[in-house]
């Protein structure tokens, strides 16, 4: 699996339902298990360069550029870079009028912003990870409410 989607595979395969449904193996935090057979080049490269101190937390992080660089050569980076130019072009051209168009972007737009140290795909999670689908639905049941409530009055 590409160090590149590894946000992706979490979300898609490592969450609790799917895991314990098809009995995955999740690795977490600093263990030599994660950093060998984990998705994560944050892990693997700090297990490579620190050994011990990573066991005791350390770690040197990941970055975008050296994840798509790895997986799919300076074309990744290329294609991966202009994925991210798409993004934050949308962003900018956002359509205020469509509030959840534009919680969605701007969610991305954190993620974005700490890819330089952070992973390729995070900004998947930070739209539609299962934290953040939960909020969105939350407040559109209760903005569904309050428009009831405030037109049968």
């Amino acid at each position: 699996l590409p160090y590149s989607f590894t946000v992706i595979y979490n979300l898609l395969f490592e969450n609790r339902v799917v895991a314990s449904l098809f009995n995955i193996k999740v690795y977490a935090g600093n263990s030599i298990e994660h950093a060998l057979y984990g998705h994560s080049l944050a892990h693997t490269l700090s297990w490579f360069d620190y050994k011990q101190r990573y066991l005791n937390g350390h770690g040197v992080g990941s970055c975008y550029i050296a994840e798509l660089y790895h997986d799919f050569g300076y074309i990744g980076v290329f294609v991966g870079n202009v994925i991210y130019g798409m993004i934050l072009k949308s962003i900018n051209k956002m359509p205020f009028s469509k509030p959840y168009t534009c919680a969605v972007l701007f969610s991305m737009l954190h993620a974005l912003l700490l890819a330089p140290r952070g992973e390729y795909d995070m900004f998947i999670n930070e739209a539609f990870g299962i934290k953040v689908m939960m909020i969105f639905f939350f407040i559109l049941f209760w903005d569904k409410k309050v428009k009831v409530k405030t037109q049968s009055v």
